[in-house]
């Protein structure tokens, strides 16, 4: 029977200084109160400036119910952090052929996939693209000789302590019930991630600082447009009696009265009584615009733009919808590259460390790239029939920049090349011959056409405002001169 490993002085200081379990427990009975319900003008006030003195809990409170409870912005805020965690990470050297560099990306690739909760501490560390900062906590846990990451834990945000002036957390009890006693983070132990670029401003100027006015002013909105409804938003009746006969007042009163249940009345010939068209359908137009205004300016504050998001009709030929998709993507990029230095700085650095391994920590990302791939490949295109050619350096980043790994063909002969060549002038020329004027385009995809059904193709795409008929005669003309100059090409 093998003997178990004498656990030496060294090995438990170090055990001591490693985190090796959570610090906190969770106790969903001890988080603050829904704040939003109850909120006035002067209650936001006083939240504000209780934030900026350094009691910051209702602050969070508020951001927390925001985020969470308006529709509008729970769905902007997934929109944008779905957009980054949808997408595939990966790890890659910080310099191509490093060999310590390559076997970091190895080492660490393989603990994070075997890390518990490293897409949950993601997501909560992007929570600071609206909140002022997040906190993520670091378990470690022995591996053979060395330390393995075993779990990351969001730290909730009523966790965070700021009223000494800098960020501190909180002290549970083994319930999860805050003692009233904050404890520095330590570096060990906690990730702390900001990402947002009003860095340099105390915790109470965020982005959220922004998006609640106009989440108060938006809610405000909708009270008084449903108050105005429910008073003015049915048929309005005005009924006349004559002044001779005031007992005739009560009379209609109760009738009015009756109405209300019974959706009719029933009156003398005598009695005149007119229906007027709701009050409300005036003012419809104006809440409108003023909801439409609000939820516009939350979508800016959250996502840079409202146009992905409100799906407005923007006329043929508009482009601002892509450039709308862009303004997200590049949020959602900067996003990306604040969440990779953090990584690399406060994750993968250390656990190298940890681990003795020497070399740089490897460069974090989720491939963000444009949505519009479209508009890529046009200019591909483009770039072709103008015969300029890509050199395979540039298979890295056009990677880069389409998110998927491409691979630089062979240059094709071009023109110039089968011109140059003696075994195909006469080929060449005789195709500058046949092919002139509307035609002298043909010369060129005949010449770089890899295949007879690629010349058929980009002829019908090239010649596509032409009839038929014309197509296709042009068509059998080209594909003879095809075969003719494929022939020539051939060595003898």
């Amino acid at each position: 029977m093998a003997s178990k490993k004498k656990t030496t002085p060294v090995d438990a200081a170090v055990d001591r200084m490693i985190p090796g379990k959570p610090s906190f427990v969770i106790n969903l009975h001890s988080r603050p109160p829904v704040q939003t319900q109850d909120m006035t003008t002067d209650l936001l006030h006083q939240v504000l400036r209780s934030a900026e003195a350094g009691q910051i809990d209702e602050f969070l409170a508020l951001i927390r119910d925001v985020t969470a409870g308006d529709a509008l912005v729970l769905a902007a805020w997934s929109q944008r952090k779905t957009r980054l965690l949808g997408k595939p990470w990966a790890l890659t050297a910080e310099t191509k052929g490093d060999a310590e560099a390559e076997a970091n990306v190895k080492f660490l690739t393989s603990q994070l996939k075997e890390c518990t909760g490293f897409l949950d501490a993601r997501s909560h560390l992007l929570d600071s693209t609206i909140y002022p900062m997040a906190v993520v906590e670091k378990i470690y846990a022995r591996s053979g000789g060395g330390w393995k990451l075993a779990q990351l834990i969001p730290v909730p945000h009523d966790m965070l302590d700021y009223r000494n002036g800098k960020l501190q957390i909180k002290v549970v009890t083994e319930e999860g019930v805050p003692t009233g006693e904050v404890e520095d983070l330590d570096p060990a132990r906690h990730i702390v991630h900001r990402g947002h670029l009003l860095r340099a401003l105390p915790p109470a100027w965020c982005p959220a600082r922004a998006l609640l006015f106009y989440w108060f002013l938006a809610a405000a909105g909708r009270s008084w447009w449903s108050r105005g409804l429910e008073r003015d938003g049915g048929p309005f009746l005005v009924g006349k009696y004559d002044p001779a006969h005031p007992e005739d007042r009560g009379a209609m009163e109760a009738a009015f009265a009756d109405a209300v249940q019974r959706f009719g009345l029933v009156i003398s010939q005598d009695t005149d009584v007119q229906v007027f068209k709701d009050l409300a359908s005036g003012s419809a137009a104006a809440h409108e615009a003023y909801q439409m205004h609000m939820h516009g300016m939350m979508l800016k504050v959250v996502t840079g733009q409202a146009l992905t998001m409100d799906g407005k009709s923007l006329g043929l030929g508009s482009d601002q919808a892509a450039v709308a998709n862009d303004v997200l993507t590049d949020l959602v990029t900067f996003d990306d590259m604040l969440l990779a230095e953090t990584l690399q700085e406060q994750l993968f650095q250390p656990l190298l460390r940890l681990n003795r391994r020497p070399g740089s920590p490897p460069v974090f990302s989720h491939g963000v790239v444009s949505e519009n791939l479209k508009a890529r490949a046009e200019v591909l295109k483009v770039l072709k029939e103008a015969g300029v050619e890509l050199l395979p350096e540039a298979a890295g980043p056009l990677s880069d920049s389409l998110g998927l790994p491409v691979r630089i063909a062979a240059p094709s002969p071009g023109l110039a090349t089968l011109a140059a060549n003696p075994v195909n002038r006469l080929a060449a020329a005789e195709l500058a011959q046949a092919f002139r004027g509307s035609l002298a385009p043909v010369r060129r995809l005949v010449l770089e056409a890899q295949s007879a059904e690629e010349l058929q193709a980009r002829l019908a795409e090239f010649y596509a405002d032409w009839a038929p008929g014309r197509v296709a005669s042009l068509t059998a003309d080209a594909l003879t001169a095809f075969a003719a100059q494929g022939a020539a090409a051939c060595p003898a």
